[in-house]
C-alpha cells in the first residue's frame, strides 16, 4: 500500500500509476470501493455531525485552479472531468464532475489544517497551494464552483509534517484565521478501538466533496496508524477519518490499495472493488496521536469560567486578542469558538 495523491495534471491512460509514495514506489490514484459503494454528496447529509464535518474540510488545489473573480469571490476550475482524466468507463459515478482538488485538508485549529504529509512537501509546495472550503455538489447537477473569499485560504507554512512508509502527516498554517467553520475535534491520547465504525470526508480523486460511512477499524496493531475499510481515492489523501458515533477524528488517510482496473473489452477504467474482508489488505489512515501535541487545545471558558491569560492578551498566536463582551470568559463561551461554545 503506498501513499495516495492525485498529480496536478490529468493523467493519461498510460499514467494511471503516477502518483509516487513514500517508498519511491508508484500506485494508482483512484477510486476503491469495499463492498457497497458509501459515498454520499454534501447535500444527501441528513446529520447536523456529518454536515459540521464537511464544514471543516477544505480541498487542497494548485493556486492556478482558484481565480478571483471581479465581485470578490473565487471561481474554481472546473474545466476538467473525473472522466477525461482517468479514461473511465461510462458506467462510473461521479465520472462528469470536476475534480480539480488534489489532496483533501480538515481545520484543527483556527488557523491551522492537518493534511497528508506528503501532499504538500516544501515552501515551493505551500506557495503553490490553496484550500477551499465548500466545494460540493448543492444538487446533483449543480457543482458549488463559485465560492465567497471567506472559504479560500493560502498556505503560509508547513508548521511540522511526517513523511515515511508507518508515518504521513502535515500541519499547515493558513493565511490568516478561518471563519464560518469550526475546528474538529481529535483524538489526543489513547486507541481507537477495532471494529469502531468510522467514516471519512473529502475530495476523493479531487471531486466535490464526499462523505463515506460504512467502514469499522478492520486492523488496529501497528502503533502510528489504523487500517480500515473505506471508500476512498487518491485525491482523499489528508481527509478526516471520523467515529462514526462520536464524531472525533481518529486519523488522517493516507494509503491504500490498488484503485483502478483495466476493463479490456470496454477498453476503460472502472473502480477496483473489494469484498468488505479486504482485497487483501486495507486503507492506511495515521493517527492523530502522532500529531495532536503540536495542535493547540481550545481555551474553553466553561471549565474554570475565566479566559486564558496567554489568549486574552493576545499572547497566544492562535486566539484573538479579545475578551468576551462583559469582560470575563462565561460558560458556553471560550476565546476561540472551538467545540461549539461562543467565540469570546
Amino acid at each position: 500500500m503506498f501513499a495516495r495523491r492525485l498529480s496536478f495534471a490529468p493523467l493519461l491512460v498510460g499514467l494511471l500509476v503516477g502518483c509516487v509514495g513514500a517508498d519511491g514506489a508508484s500506485s494508482s490514484a483512484g477510486p476503491l470501493v469495499y463492498g457497497a459503494d458509501d459515498r454520499l454528496e454534501y447535500y444527501q447529509l441528513t446529520t447536523p455531525q456529518s454536515v459540521a464535518i464537511a464544514g471543516s474540510t477544505a480541498g487542497v488545489l494548485r493556486n492556478t485552479a482558484v481565480t478571483l473573480r471581479a465581485d470578490g469571490n473565487y471561481q474554481v476550475n472546473t474545466s476538467g472531468t473525473f472522466a477525461s482524466s482517468y479514461q473511465l468507463c461510462t458506467d462510473e459515478p461521479f465520472r462528469n464532475q470536476p475534480n480539480p482538488a488534489f489532496c483533501t485538508a480538515f481545520l484543527v485549529a483556527p488557523n491551522l489544517v492537518a493534511t497528508a504529509g506528503h501532499c504538500l512537501r516544501t515552501a515551493t509546495d505551500c506557495s503553490a497551494t490553496t484550500f477551499v472550503f465548500g466545494f460540493r455538489m448543492d444538487d446533483a447537477s449543480t457543482v458549488r464552483s463559485i465560492v465567497p473569499a471567506a472559504d479560500v485560504y493560502r498556505c503560509s507554512a508547513i508548521v511540522s509534517r511526517q513523511e515515511t512508509t508507518t508515518n504521513d502527516w502535515g500541519l499547515i498554517r493558513l493565511d490568516r484565521n478561518v471563519t464560518g467553520h469550526t475546528p474538529l475535534a481529535i483524538r489526543r491520547s489513547g486507541t481507537i478501538a477495532a471494529g469502531t465504525s468510522v467514516a471519512v470526508a473529502g475530495h476523493p480523486a479531487g471531486l466535490p466533496f464526499k462523505y463515506a460511512g460504512g467502514a469499522t477499524v478492520r486492523s488496529n496493531s501497528a502503533g502510528a496508524y489504523f487500517e480500515s475499510n473505506l471508500d476512498t481515492y487518491g485525491g482523499n489523501s489528508g481527509s478526516p477519518v471520523i467515529d462514526a458515533a462520536t464524531g472525533t477524528v481518529e486519523g488522517v488517510l493516507v494509503r491504500g490499495n490498488t484503485d483502478f482496473r483495466y476493463d479490456s473489452a470496454r477498453r476503460c477504467y472502472v473502480s477496483n472493488r473489494c469484498a468488505d474482508t479486504g482485497c487483501p489488505g486495507w486503507e492506511d489512515v495515521t493517527r492523530t496521536t502522532q500529531f495532536a501535541g503540536l495542535v493547540p487545545t481550545a481555551q474553553d471558558c466553561s471549565a474554570n469560567g475565566a479566559c486564558n491569560a496567554a489568549c486574552a492578551a493576545g499572547a497566544d498566536p492562535d486566539c484573538p486578542a479579545v475578551v468576551c463582551g462583559n469582560g470575563r470568559c462565561d460558560v458556553g463561551e471560550s476565546c476561540d469558538g472551538r467545540s461549539g461554545t461562543t467565540r469570546c
